[in-house]
This record gives structure tokens, sequence and C-alpha cells, in this order.
């Protein structure tokens, strides 16, 4: 009884102070890569999607994307309008 109230004191919150920090370091991680869409979005003139790909927030270009569907990189059937679905953020 002793035994499980101490790791009831000591696990628990460990374990919510870990999740409250992947979450803040996922939401830095996430702003980093939208403002890095912004600013290559005016440089080059071309739009930007962020979404998730291997659970971390990436970064391609629209037009990449698009080649990578035609490639046959991703599953048959996915479409360009499926990943923007998906999508966090697309720059205009």
């Amino acid at each position: 009884m002793n035994l499980k109230r101490l790791l009831t004191i000591i696990i628990i919150p460990f374990k919510y102070g870990l999740l409250l920090l992947y979450k803040s370091f996922f939401t830095y991680l996430l702003e980093r890569k939208v403002k890095k869409a912004n600013r290559l979005a005016k440089e080059e003139n071309r739009r930007y999607i962020v979404t998730m790909m291997w659970g971390r927030p990436r970064l391609y270009q629209k037009q990449a994307l698009k080649e990578a569907i035609k490639r046959r990189k991703f599953k048959k059937g996915v479409t360009i309008q499926d990943i923007e679905k998906n999508a966090y953020y697309i720059t205009k």
C-alpha cells in the first residue's frame, strides 16, 4: 500500500510533465516550420505545405508533392487534395 502511494505521488506528475514538454516542443517545431514556409513562399513564389510525416511536422513544396504522387511514392489513390486536407498549414 505504501509503495503504491509513493509511486502515485512520484510517477504520475512526472508522466504529465513529460507530456507537457512534448506538447510544447511539438508546437515550437510547428511554429518554426510555418515561419519558414511563409519566408520561402515570399522568396520563391511557390506554395508550401506543412504536414505531418513520420511523426514530425515537415515542410514540402506543393510541386514536389505532386511529382512524388506521380512517381507512386504514396499509396495508390492518394491525391494532392488528400494531403492538403490533412495539412496543418498551406501558404497562399
